[in-house]
């Protein structure tokens, strides 16, 4: 069974103190915010003033996030 490693990105609204799950990226994206998939996405440039977290996880081979007790980095 393979997996992939997703980055979930989670946005802070103006009314909830906790993140709300926004979407997932494929790969262990680093930065503060999610950058936009193309030039013409306008409202995803908007996203540079919001608050965002990250959590980085694993896709199974079944499709179901899976979050990693540890990542190992050499």
């Amino acid at each position: 069974m393979s997996v992939q490693m997703i980055t979930m990105w989670y946005k802070y609204n103006d009314k909830d103190e906790e993140p709300k799950f926004n979407h997932i990226e494929f790969g262990h994206v680093s930065g503060e915010y999610p950058k936009p998939k193309h030039p013409s996405y306008s409202n995803q440039k908007a996203w540079e003033k919001s608050d965002w977290e990250r959590k980085y996880a694993v896709l199974d081979g079944n499709n179901k996030i899976v979050e990693p007790v540890a990542i190992w980095i050499d």
